[in-house]
């Protein structure tokens, strides 16, 4: 016979102490839930700083955490209680989903702003001008002194093929291709996105030039094949022949008869001869080209090698594709003070030493004009010595 053990006394009856708990404690613990709740949401919609009169703008760099972030944020007088900050990013998903740049913060903007903010990438973007006939090189550096990119990092882009192909495009790198223009750039942006903005520009450009509407053409291998003075030229002759006219001069009206002379010699079979090609090839090149630069074996060297280079040297401006892509009616309207005549027999031209140059139709024509500018050049030195 089993017998039952007494229960326990006061089983299944509560304390006094803890029906006082369940009584009064539940909806304390419930108002103190509901006071912070709202205390949250009154931070998260209310101004982030009240104490910031003055926008600020802050720079987050690239593939930086969260937690930099928040320190910038704070460091900058532009959030207050970081952890609150922290937990909101949180609840709105959105902690690895800040982006670098620089932000443009205003008084009032609260903290969710802020968040969304970063996290679209809303970022301050700057003014960055582009010169004509820079080479890619240079402008790795200009945007890297800018603070926009790294230079390694777009050079590296601007020869990587994947990219290259995207863009619509079969070339060994995009020298040339990036069009000099005014762009608004954001500090952090990625590269690729930088070269997809600016080669962008050139093929906009370049279809315009062409008579074509955006719709009429994808990318550059549709742009058809256009002749002048002779020469068919495809849109990577006619950017390569371009580039070599813009560091050639930087005169408009001059522009139309360097390509002219070029496009002259390219008809006769004659070579270029342009120093600038030369210079190109020269990863050393001091400042002064000397003979035996003339005579160097590089693949754009147009004093050895026959027809064009392999391609541009440089980024050439509009008016520098306008010269050859324009047709010579539409060319004659913008210069009509030009010898159009003799645009078809230029040969040779020669440096006036004031930023001109004097044409010629012949050799003998144009070794005399070498040695009277020679002279002057001579001259002009000897007057300024002591």
């Amino acid at each position: 016979m089993t017998t039952t053990p007494p229960a326990p006394e006061n089983q299944g009856t509560p304390s006094p102490c803890a029906g006082r708990l369940m009584r009064y404690g539940g909806p304390a613990v419930l108002l103190l839930v509901a006071g912070w709740l709202i205390w949250f949401w009154h931070y998260a919609h209310s101004p982030a700083a009240p104490d910031q009169h003055d926008e600020i703008v802050v720079t987050i760099p690239p593939a930086t955490d969260f937690k930099t972030i928040r320190k910038i944020l704070t460091e900058a007088g532009t959030i207050r209680h970081g952890s609150h900050f922290s937990l909101l990013a949180r609840l709105l998903g959105v902690t690895k989903q800040l982006k670098a740049g620089d932000y443009r913060l205003v008084p009032g903007h609260t903290p969710t702003l802020i968040l969304r903010q970063l996290a679209r990438g809303d970022t301050v973007r700057w003014p960055i001008t582009i010169p004509e006939g820079y080479t890619l090189a240079q402008i790795a550096t200009l945007l890297d002194d800018k603070g926009m990119v790294r230079a390694d990092r777009f050079l590296e882009k601007t020869h990587d093929q994947a990219l290259i192909h995207e863009l619509g495009l079969t070339v060994k790198n995009l020298e040339g291709y990036i069009f000099p223009d005014t762009f608004n750039l954001s500090r952090g942006m990625d590269e690729s996105d930088v070269i997809r903005m600016m080669v962008g520009r050139q093929k906009a450009v370049l279809t315009k030039l062409y008579g074509l509407s955006g719709e009429e053409t994808t990318n550059f291998a549709e742009l058809p094949l256009i002749e002048r003075q002779g020469v068919s030229l495809t849109p990577h002759d006619v950017l390569t022949l371009a580039s070599i006219v813009e560091r050639e001069t930087a005169r408009p009206e001059e522009r139309v008869q360097v390509a002219a002379v070029f496009l002259n010699r390219l008809r006769q079979g004659m070579r270029l001869q342009a120093d600038p090609t030369v210079i190109y090839g020269l990863p050393d090149f001091t400042g002064i080209l000397r003979r035996d630069d003339l005579r160097s074996p590089t693949p754009y060297n147009t004093y050895v090698i026959p027809g064009l280079p392999p391609g541009p040297i440089a980024s050439p401006g509009r008016e520098a594709i306008e010269a050859i892509v324009l047709s010579p009616d539409q060319l004659q309207k913008k210069f009509p003070d030009l010898d159009w005549p003799a645009l078809d027999q230029y040969l040779y031209f020669v440096s006036q030493n004031d930023r001109t140059h004097y044409f010629s139709k012949t050799l003998d024509e144009h070794n005399s004009a070498v040695g009277r500018y020679l002279k002057k050049k001579d001259e002009a030195a000897a007057a300024d010595q002591p």
